[in-house]
């Protein structure tokens, strides 16, 4: 397997891991059960702590409190997460475009069927 493309897999667990971690799971699932050649790769992003678990179901009922009688703090908050989703949906962008090249030289069909899942599943 090409060192550039391990790298590649390394940098989309690493950034799923911290953005979207129900969606690295699901991958991670899929790969172990569909693609076992990849699934060593990704073992490492799986969560196996309790207190990793706990931290990614409680950290966004804690980010959305906020104090009562503070009208104002849900505008800059709306204003921030709008912000965050962008640079989140321009960052898979730029990963989808790092799988589509790679997809462009790609030879071995493992290679291409594994890439093409990893593309339409980020």
């Amino acid at each position: 397997m090409n060192e550039k493309l391990i790298e590649l897999i390394k940098k989309i667990c690493i950034f799923l891991k911290k953005e979207d971690h129900y969606k690295l799971k699901k991958i991670i699932n899929t790969t172990k059960d569909s693609y076992p050649d990849f699934f060593p790769l990704m073992h490492e992003f799986e969560e196996h702590t309790l207190l990793g678990k706990i931290e990614t179901v409680i950290e966004p009922i804690i980010s959305s409190l906020t104090l009562p009688g503070v009208p104002f703090i849900l505008f800059g908050k709306k204003a921030e997460e709008e912000e965050n989703k962008a640079i989140f949906l321009e960052k898979i962008s730029e990963l989808k475009d790092e799988i589509r090249q790679f997809l462009d030289r790609a030879i071995i069909p493992k290679e291409v069927e594994f890439l093409t899942f990893l593309y339409k599943n980020i």
